[in-house]
């Protein structure tokens, strides 16, 4: 007898689901049509509802012990019903005795086939309900065991395959593995390393690598090749650029020339003068660099560290060095242009300063000689309290301790003495 579809959806703990059902059009008296359903069918059903991937792993797993079940139940009911055929008597009528013993043994048969037929399908679904709870486990051990490519439809990179199928092995092996995402990742990555898998770039750049296969990061001939290749190819950059700025610098030398002797055509020139000085300017920078680098493979070729050394050592000691030289490496090509402006902004900023002091030391004179009124007398403690001490100390040109006690500035003392 089958459950209804509210009370299956209990029995596997997804009740949550049964309002999704019925709106989708199923009822409590569907479920034989549900355990009829294809693999197709049940995923366009179950994305209809909503239901979570892990949740439609559970429902299929039940779907599928519910239709072992029914089908044991079955097999059963149709052995009993089928009779055996009865047994042919001789037609010889003088052989009584043998024909009753013979009906006699064929009577017991039946009983005995049906136990064994009732014994045989009682193992065959036992073995198809195992059958079943082991594929639904190895899907749940897939589903959690995968780790590119669950939430996104976008195809795959090999990189990604791979380790995807390597983490699904060794879930498979050891599904405790599951409880930590981590330690999975990282040992699907040895597994990796150690099946040979082929890199987009030839080699792994993972420092695994160094723990697993230290013999691998020998130095060899084809490395002293790579860096004798490297060392003249920068050198005939450094000639390539030396000639273009040479060029460059006949070019600004006539243009100016140019502009000296035909001062109207200054204006038409300019924007010229101005894009060969940045070219000019970019490539004193490269240069710069270039042999700050020629420097310091120098002063590492002095000290004992090649750079030979320096590519096949792995050791930490190796990497807080290479860390260092990227610390104190030389500024870059906007950066002098950056330092410019921020001096030029210095500049204003003390142009600016300088004239708000001068104006105040305008307003100090123009003080200093007017004639007070008659009619509104001006007290020495108000003029002491507008030209306040800490009003002028700030300026360069009034140091601190030329303020009196009573925080006034000598230019205030200077005027109250001469109104007195």
């Amino acid at each position: 007898m089958l459950p209804s579809l509210h009370a299956f959806l209990c029995d596997q703990d997804l009740g949550q689901y049964y309002d999704s059902f019925i709106r989708a059009g199923a009822t409590d008296r569907d479920v034989p049509q549900l355990l009829h359903l294809n693999d197709n069918e049940l995923n366009e059903f179950l994305s209809a509802v909503r239901m979570l991937p892990f949740h439609a792993v559970v429902l299929k797993k039940g779907l599928r012990v519910l239709r072992s079940n029914q089908n044991s139940e079955q097999q059963p009911a149709s052995s009993s019903t089928s009779s055996p055929s009865p047994p042919s008597t001789s037609h010889y009528q003088h052989q009584r005795v043998g024909i009753d013993m013979m009906l006699n043994n064929t009577s017991d048969t039946p009983t005995l086939s049906s136990t064994s037929c009732n014994n045989n399908n009682n193992h065959a679904s036992g073995d198809m309900t195992n059958d079943a709870a082991q594929e639904a486990s190895r899907d749940v051990i897939v589903l959690h065991a995968t780790i590119y490519g669950k939430n996104s439809r976008r195809p795959l990179t090999k990189y990604e395959n791979a380790i995807n199928e390597a983490s699904i092995s060794l879930a498979l092996e050891n599904p405790s593995l599951l409880v930590n995402k981590g330690d999975l990742f990282e040992q699907a990555k040895k597994r990796l390393l150690e099946n040979g898998y082929q890199y987009k770039r030839g080699r792994s750049r993972s420092k695994l690598i160094a723990t697993t296969y230290p013999y691998q990061r020998q130095p060899s001939s084809d490395d002293d090749g790579k860096c004798s290749k490297r060392k003249l190819n920068a050198q005939r950059l450094s000639q390539q650029r030396q000639e273009k700025l040479n060029e460059l610098q006949v070019k600004i030398k006539t243009v100016v020339e140019r502009q000296q002797q035909h001062p109207e055509e200054m204006a038409q020139w300019e924007p010229t003068r101005q894009a060969l000085m940045k070219q000019v300017s970019k490539i004193k920078s490269q240069e710069r660099k270039h042999q700050w680098y020629e420097r310091r493979k120098t002063e590492r070729a002095d000290s004992g560290f090649s750079e030979e050394s320096f590519e096949s050592s792995q050791d930490p000691s190796s990497s807080a060095s290479s860390q260092e030289s990227a610390a104190s490496a030389p500024p870059s090509s906007s950066q002098p242009e950056q330092q410019q402006q921020q001096q030029q902004e210095e500049v204003y900023d003390d142009d600016e300063t300088e004239s708000e002091y001068e104006d105040e030391d305008m307003t100090m004179q123009q003080a200093s000689s007017s004639t007070p009124s008659s009619s509104a007398p001006t007290s020495p403690s108000s003029v002491a309290t507008h030209f306040s001490a800490p009003y002028y100390c700030n300026h360069p040109a009034y140091p601190r301790e030329s303020a009196v006690r009573d925080h006034t500035s000598p230019y205030v003392n200077d005027y109250l003495q001469q109104r007195q």
